[in-house]
């Protein structure tokens, strides 16, 4: 810890790197002007002209100085934690963040919410609030997070083949009222419903029904999907059509025909959930169905076309609703209420819940042989493994994941909506921790259950995974971040307690990952006031490694996946700018697939030639999202602004962003 407190009292004399220029009549010197503590002004001067080391702190700035068009950039040294450990007090406490910005991290979740909060976490899922902290809450800081458990019995079969009003009559009495009772500072709900959102006719252990591509979901050893043979009996009513048919009837149409009906009371139903929350919830409350629009890698023949990951469109006319959508329902204990149906059901969400998750890395078959196979000596730590895992173009996908569900928001609902981004610390597919002390490690006390880690992704990727976000979302409500928990049992609990042994020994490696997410948070941090008023250009013009023309694209161009066929990569960069007395403050983020001590200079322009047709000179080194920020002169015009950072290896490392220091034994 002290070393932690040695590094936090001097990141304020050099780590901000706007720059400025004085001259004296000998020499000419530069200076750089920073934000410390409390707002107060830090002015530093090179102890030799040219050698880049601002280490001379001077009280003012000499009258002739100039100011330069250099660029700044902001980074927070990162202390990296002994394993098991996160340090979520490292990069200060008490900054401002702005509320309307969700930033929710559960696997902390043994901390108090008071001590989040001075963290910059903001938003805190149900079940990682300990009953002692929960007075610490206001409304507004809660979101809950229901998995499909909640809506049983109705679930799969039975989720499409009720009729919409004992759908309706199950949901009022199942759907958590936000805002009162135990859910009194809850604002915000998600609804995870997975296995429910599909269903195929037969059972799955006989194959395919004639006709059908694959096999039914029905199966002959009792699951909750129940028995084929018995199902099929049931008479329903059709919402895609007026009819009334068998489910078997339905069956034999095909799977075309079946696959429509079952879009329309999908849709119908994840529409009644969502509307029932807002009716049952305090005025205010905001609901999200628990899936993005489009998932996966943004790829450019998806662009084609504006298919949605769960399809659907809402139809009640034909069970009793008129041409505009209302369906009246009569709720449970008397009266009645009216919803009225939109052609969507992602369309009745407030907010989207943006996951996509990552399934596998990449390594060089001799990598992953000598990690995973052989574990031969000096490859079983994370930092390693994390150097070892292909760099992947994380701004260019990220970015171009977000533009590709705000495309599909405008193409379907004429309007986009805020996205929390959801993101795992782990990959999905089945990789596993290769170390010796976290394998088959009992779980709960029960011998009968045990359980080795998933691969954690690298540092990197989260870190810019929250800087894409965070700077697309700027200062508009309700966007977000949020970290799924992988073992939310685990989760208010002290990850490296001795008295706590299956629990110390399961969490027995570096989580870097989750600390790099709070540095990205507080290296962003001083743009928290800068947010309001400021402009945000997706797609900046962008003159490639200096030369030819210049071009605007979007990440999905940056990434360049069409079909699973990968052409060139392309930088990918955001730009924000904001007027200030005497011109313009601007931001420019960006990233690009390259290796860790990989170098590119590009020039970037706002198009139409706004602000004064003024250009920006910037390197990108390594891969991650780097953000850079310039004080454009008003009286400039058409002239180059620069930001060329040099190369820093003491604090540079694989697999990480941003400064890191020296690693301990993980």
């Amino acid at each position: 810890m002290n070393r932690v407190k040695k590094q936090t009292s001097w990141i304020f004399l050099f780590l901000f790197v706007g720059l400025s220029i004085g001259h004296t009549k000998a020499q000419t010197y530069r200076y750089k002007v920073t934000q410390g503590q409390g707002n107060t002004q830090i002015i530093s001067r090179e102890s030799r002209p040219g050698s880049n080391r601002f280490d001379q702190v001077v009280s003012t700035l000499p009258s002739d100085a100039v100011q330069g068009r250099k660029a700044g950039r902001f980074l927070l040294p990162y202390a990296p934690e002994p394993k098991g450990q996160i340090d979520i007090t490292q990069f200060g406490t008490q900054k401002y963040y702005s509320p309307n910005f969700h930033f929710c991290i559960d696997i902390v979740g043994n901390k108090s919410v008071n001590e989040r909060k001075a963290a910059g976490i903001n938003t805190f899922t149900t079940w990682s609030v300990k009953p002692e902290h929960k007075t610490q809450l206001v409304y507004g800081d809660e979101m809950i997070y229901l998995t499909e458990n909640f809506i049983e019995p109705l679930r799969n079969a039975a989720f499409y083949f009720c009729t919409l009003q004992e759908f309706f009559n199950h949901a009022w009495n199942v759907v958590p009222a936000l805002g009162h009772g135990d859910l009194a500072n809850t604002k915000y709900l998600v609804f995870d419903i997975e296995s429910s959102m599909w269903l195929n006719a037969g059972n799955s252990e006989e194959g395919p029904l004639p006709g059908w591509r694959d096999a039914g979901y029905y199966s002959k050893q009792g699951s909750s999907n129940g028995n084929w043979h018995d199902a099929k009996k049931k008479t329903i009513q059709l919402e895609g059509t007026k009819e009334t048919v068998t489910v078997e009837q339905l069956a034999a149409r095909g799977q075309s025909v079946w696959t429509n009906e079952l879009y329309t009371r999908r849709a119908n139903r994840m529409a009644i959930l969502m509307e029932v929350a807002r009716l049952k919830g305090k005025p205010g409350t905001k609901v999200a169905e628990g899936s993005s629009m489009a998932q996966g890698e943004p790829r450019v023949d998806f662009e084609k076309n504006t298919g949605l990951f769960f399809e659907g469109s809402c139809n009640v006319a034909n069970v009793g609703g008129d041409r505009q959508g209302n369906l009246r329902f009569n709720k449970p204990g008397g009266g009645t209420v009216t919803i009225r149906f939109k052609e969507s059901f992602y369309a009745h969400e407030d907010f989207n819940q943006a996951y996509w998750y990552r399934f596998d890395p990449e390594f060089d078959p001799w990598d992953k042989e000598a990690i995973f196979d052989q574990k031969k000596p000096g490859t079983q730590t994370y930092q390693y493994i994390w150097s070892k895992i292909k760099p992947i173009h994380i701004v260019g996908l990220e970015k171009g994941y977000l533009q590709e569900n705000r495309r599909l928001m405008r193409a379907r609902s004429g309007g986009v909506r805020p996205m929390w981004r959801q993101i795992e610390p782990c990959y999905e597919g089945n990789w596993r921790a290769p170390f010796a002390d976290v394998q088959n490690i009992r779980r709960y006390g029960n011998d009968n259950f045990r359980d080795t880690p998933k691969l954690w992704q690298p540092p990197y990727e989260q870190y810019s995974r929250y800087v894409v976000t965070r700077f697309f979302a700027g200062d508009e409500p309700d966007w977000g971040f949020y970290m799924f928990p992988i073992d939310p049992l685990d989760i208010v609990k002290e990850l490296s307690n001795p008295a706590d042994p299956d629990t110390k020994s399961y969490w027995n490696f570096s989580l870097h990952p989750v600390s790099a997410m709070l540095q990205a948070r507080a290296d962003l941090q001083p743009y928290e006031t800068y947010y309001p008023g400021s402009t945000l250009i997706e797609d900046p013009e962008v003159q490639m490694n200096e030369s030819g023309g210049f071009f605007a694209y979007n990440g999905v161009a940056a990434v360049n996946n069409d079909g699973g066929k990968v052409g060139p990569r392309r930088p990918a960069y955001m730009l924000r700018y904001k007027p200030v007395p005497g011109g313009w403050r601007v931001l420019i983020m960006g990233g690009m697939l390259q290796n860790w001590a990989e170098e590119r200079t590009d020039i970037v322009r706002v198009p139409g030639g706004q602000l004064n047709g003024n250009r920006f000179k910037v390197k990108l080194r390594g891969p991650s999202a780097q953000v850079y920020e310039f004080m454009v002169k008003e009286t400039d015009k058409n002239q180059l602004y620069e930001a060329l950072p040099v190369a820093a290896p003491a604090w540079e490392k694989p697999g990480y962003a941003g400064r890191v220091g020296a690693f301990l034994n993980n």
